[in-house]
């Protein structure tokens, strides 16, 4: 499964994961939160692709039936 990440998400992580080091100054914590970060993005982007397959599926299936009565 290919992934493409956004540099603005990768910005966002670096900075938490770096703020979380900076706080803490344990190297497990500061992995498991970029672990966190991670699975959390893999989630969030497993809903929108469903969602944005359930809606635009309607659509199209709206469009076509549409496309048959006129």
């Amino acid at each position: 499964m290919k992934r493409s990440f956004e540099p603005k998400i990768i910005v966002c992580c670096v900075i938490i994961v770096v703020g979380t080091y900076i706080l803490s100054r344990s190297w497990s914590m500061t992995i498991g939160v970029a672990l966190l970060l991670y699975a959390l993005d893999a989630l969030l982007t497993a809903w929108v692709k469903k969602k944005d397959e359930q809606y635009y599926g309607k659509k199209k299936q709206e469009e076509q039936e549409d496309g048959e009565t006129h």
